[in-house]
């Protein structure tokens, strides 16, 4: 989404949300800094992810729950902090 960031307002591709639809300039907005929080909150979990999925064992359900959870903060906050961001925008 940094390199090919979505030009025209779709329900396909890029950052969806109510806010991020009622104009052009916050659907620009919203797809620039979704993305470069995506890559933000994606590069702090890859050391996490990498050490998850080199130690899991057939048996290890806590680690891979921990996975899951360290999977869905990233999202969550992505969702949060644009929406934040829109609003005051």
């Amino acid at each position: 989404m940094i390199k090919y960031p979505p030009t025209d307002i779709n329900g396909f591709y890029g950052y969806r949300s109510k806010l991020s639809k009622t104009s052009l300039k916050h659907w620009d907005f919203a797809q620039k800094f979704s993305a470069i929080m995506l890559k933000k909150y994606g590069m702090f979990c890859l050391p996490f992810c990498t050490l998850a999925l080199v130690g899991q064992n057939d048996k290890d359900l806590i680690l891979l729950l921990i996975l899951i959870l360290i999977c869905i903060f990233p999202a969550i906050a992505v969702i949060y902090q644009t929406e934040k961001m829109l609003k005051e925008f």
